[in-house]
């Protein structure tokens, strides 16, 4: 290195090459300072090596603040450094409408039940509210905030988080994002950030009002006790049932009288899994009587509506959210006690602990009506 006194002002250079070969220059007020920087650097090359010498006094302490901080968490800074690298994006960072527009545009493309356009809903709902932001400036706050807006039981809460979730992994996966602020949201068995809910059990008919259901659709609306038979007596969702635009519905095709089997194809499970279930002896009969399938899904609607004011009066029914199908997962477990035989036939996994949280050992449900439920049948003319 060495130091040269400037001509065109009152000042000094050093002339030095870095760790690379590269010349370099380094200007300084007085001689004073020229020779402090001189020293300094050598010493510094002794000491950590002619790279690090090359690096400022103020970067040295920030990169040994890193490491330091690096060690008590247990990473690499390397590591560190990549993911922040990687959190941008492989592509330029967007509107965060403008993003879910392109979202809207592939998920209308793909094969979704008809349910599943809450989907979208929820999700452009969210990036509504927050509009003036971009897909990246997206927090776990924001998410948190449309979440808890409003009065919202705790299962609307989760399912919330999953379908803006799902809207910024299908980001991620495009490279507009590499975090998803939904998911950062904990909601497990241990902790939770959106909050408690003690709901209870879920609503059922009782054995009387089924009988009155029966009684009204074999009366007034026997098209609609195919609907009734599958919904109630085999516990088949009602989204599984109907014919919209997106699904064929529920066929006589599906239903195997002589082998005593209901067939629910993939194409119209909510899980996308084929499941079987059993037709009893009560079912046989009403499905004997025939009617219509598959069903058209406002029609269903609207004849629900009727034969419930006929069986419970002017004042009708408010038929309740799966209803029918918490009905027939209550009278299988009191009458045939076999719990993997009905997981099987209502589609849950083997691990899944619904059947105890929900159905078992029910008060308002005894023997006696649930055996009473599976001996109903039509009234002979």
């Amino acid at each position: 290195m060495t130091i040269s006194k400037r001509k065109d002002w009152d000042g000094y250079i050093i002339y030095y090459k870095d760790s690379s070969g590269t010349k370099r220059r380094k200007s300084a007020k007085t001689l004073e300072q020229a020779e402090k920087f001189v020293k300094e650097r050598e010493k510094a090359s002794k000491q950590i090596g002619a790279a690090f010498a090359d690096v400022n006094p103020e970067d040295r302490t920030m990169l040994k603040l890193a490491l330091e901080k690096s060690r008590t968490h247990g990473f690499n800074v390397l590591d560190a450094c990549e993911f922040y690298i990687n959190s941008l994006g492989s592509k330029a960072d967007m509107k965060l409408m403008d993003c879910h527009a392109l979202f809207t545009q592939e998920w209308s493309a793909m094969n979704h039940r008809q349910a599943s356009n809450t989907q979208v809903g929820t999700s452009h709902a969210f990036c509504a509210m927050h509009q003036e932001h971009t897909v990246r400036s997206i927090q776990k706050k924001h998410v948190l905030d449309f979440i808890a807006k409003g009065k919202r039981s705790l299962r609307t809460k989760i399912n919330y988080r999953l379908r803006i979730g799902k809207f910024f992994n299908w980001a991620m996966d495009k490279g507009f994002c590499a975090s998803n602020p939904a998911y950062a949201i904990k909601h497990n068995t241990n902790s939770t950030e959106l909050g408690y809910e003690d709901k209870g059990r879920p609503d059922v008919f009782s054995y009387l009002e089924v009988e009155k259901l029966f009684r009204a659709a074999q009366k007034g609306y026997p098209e609609f006790i195919p609907y009734l038979t599958l919904g109630i007596f085999a516990g088949v969702r009602p989204l599984e049932i109907v014919r919209n635009r997106e699904k064929r519905g529920m066929r006589w095709s599906d239903i195997y009288l002589k082998q005593k089997s209901i067939e629910i194809p993939p194409e119209l499970s909510k899980t996308r899994e084929q499941r079987d279930i059993t037709i009893h002896d009560n079912m046989m009969e009403w499905l004997g009587l025939g009617g219509e399938l598959p069903q058209q899904d406002d029609v269903a609607l609207d004849m629900r509506r009727l034969v419930a004011r006929d069986a419970f009066g002017e004042a009708g029914y408010k038929w309740k959210p799966d209803i029918m199908r918490h009905t027939f997962a209550t009278m299988h477990l009191k009458h045939f006690r076999n719990e993997p035989l009905l997981k099987e036939e209502m589609g849950h996994s083997h691990g899944s602990r619904t059947l105890k949280t929900n159905y078992i050992n029910r008060k308002d449900v005894d023997a006696d009506d649930a055996a009473a439920f599976w001996k109903l049948v039509p009234l002979k003319k």
